[in-house]
């Protein structure tokens, strides 16, 4: 447990992470093997490292709310950028 209060949406969040992965497994070889090179994959693994860094200093400081609405708005601004995409 990370110190947050126990929220009743907590085990809907363990099925939605198991959705997203069945989905992802799906999506491999329906959609083909997105092939990168070790200096992005070593990005990513850095980036998602210091994601986690800065996200364990972070709490004590932000509420389950402020994150809630901040992964929300992240959500929300990556799929009004996607339709962007496709239209434009």
């Amino acid at each position: 447990m990370i110190g947050w209060a126990h929220d009743p949406d907590t085990a809907h969040r363990g099925t939605l992470s198991i959705y997203f992965f069945a989905l992802g497994v799906v999506a491999v070889p329906s959609l083909g093997w997105v092939s990168v090179g070790w200096p992005v994959l070593v990005a990513v693994a850095v980036a998602a490292l210091a994601g986690d860094l800065l996200g364990r200093l972070l709490l004590p400081l932000v509420s389950a709310r402020q994150v809630r609405l901040a992964v929300l708005g992240l959500s929300a601004a990556g799929g009004v950028l996607t339709l962007c995409h496709a239209l434009f």
